[in-house]
């Protein structure tokens, strides 16, 4: 259940909502108020319709312009906002369109026709893998997919202790794992 408002009567539907004692979450988009069922955003039914057609979030890029996009921006592996959106979404988006609204989804739609973003390739921050630290103390981060990496040494190095470490950064962030042992 979504109901939706617009500005100025957003303040009625808070009240009855108080006067009725409901269980629920009120956002805010755009000059719409929004009212939703506890734990039900734009994620909930991604993560459905990704599921049911045996897919990641990984696999999943989100475009959006409002408040309420946040979480499936934060959801999808690419997150872009259009740009007409509002400054937060743009402040968390992988990238920013060129064109607003509906041409901003089109020129997203054309350029994951033509290269399937590949400009965003090793670049998405929050996705980089954690492998260690530099002498320096700076952080050595690599992508979680896209590259070979070759661990090697003389027994008793740490390369399993490496490998396991490295195996559970990508479960935690979600990702599928394929061992290949000789």
């Amino acid at each position: 259940m979504v109901v939706a408002i617009h500005d100025p009567h957003g303040g009625v539907m808070l009240e009855v909502i108080r006067e009725l004692g409901l269980e629920i979450h009120v956002i805010f988009n755009r000059g719409a108020v929004l009212a939703l069922l506890p734990g039900i955003n734009k994620v909930t039914g991604v993560d459905v319709a990704v599921r049911r057609l045996g897919m990641s979030r990984h696999e999943v890029v989100g475009v959006g312009d409002g408040e309420n996009d946040h979480s499936l921006l934060e959801y999808c592996e690419c997150g872009v906002a259009v740009g007409n959106a509002v400054d937060s979404l743009k402040e968390i988006a992988a990238f920013v369109t060129r064109g607003a609204n509906g041409t901003g989804v089109s020129e997203l739609v054309d350029e994951l026709i033509e290269n399937d973003l590949h400009r965003m390739e090793g670049k998405l921050e929050r996705h980089l893998v954690l492998v260690g630290k530099r002498p320096d103390g700076t952080e050595v981060r690599i992508p979680p997919y896209g590259r070979n990496l070759l661990i090697a040494g003389r027994s008793g190095t740490g390369k399993s202790t490496m490998t396991a470490g490295l195996i559970e950064r990508l479960i935690d962030k979600a990702y599928q794992v394929c061992i290949i042992y000789q």
